[in-house]
């Protein structure tokens, strides 16, 4: 809108454009924040899917695993080693897939509404303020 149609305008109608325009970003920022929300669950799903997996890999199939592996190179090393080596590939890779699912679960959700929130609160700020002359 022009400076010479907004001056024209009297202080009710300027005031209730203003609370138009807040209601419309809120309305926006509220729309934001769902669709946000929405999409940071499903990465926290992942991600505990992730850890899941992960933890299950490390505490259930591991063991029966590494005793089969043991089992089966048992005549060409000690056993001791054997199963030394076969549980740090199996620790790796467990340690692997459970940091894919902690980098996966969001830490602070709801980032970018937070962002567009203080860009919109200094907006208003900015629109509350006269120019100076």
């Amino acid at each position: 809108m022009q400076a010479e149609t907004i001056r024209r305008l009297s202080t009710g109608e300027l005031i209730a454009r203003l609370v138009d325009n807040v209601s419309g970003i809120f309305d926006h920022e509220i729309a934001l924040a769902k669709e946000e929300a929405r999409q940071d669950a499903r990465q926290a799903i992942v991600g505990g899917a992730a850890l899941a997996i992960g933890g299950i890999l490390l505490y259930t199939v591991v063991p029966a695993v590494i005793t089969a592996i043991v089992l089966a190179i048992w005549p060409t090393l000690n056993p001791v080693w054997i199963a030394l080596i076969v549980a740090a590939f199996f620790l790796v890779v467990g340690a692997i897939v459970a940091i894919y699912g902690w980098m996966n679960v969001k830490m602070q959700p709801l980032e970018q509404t937070r962002d567009t929130l203080k860009e919109d609160v200094e907006w208003a700020k900015r629109q509350t303020t006269s120019p100076k002359r």
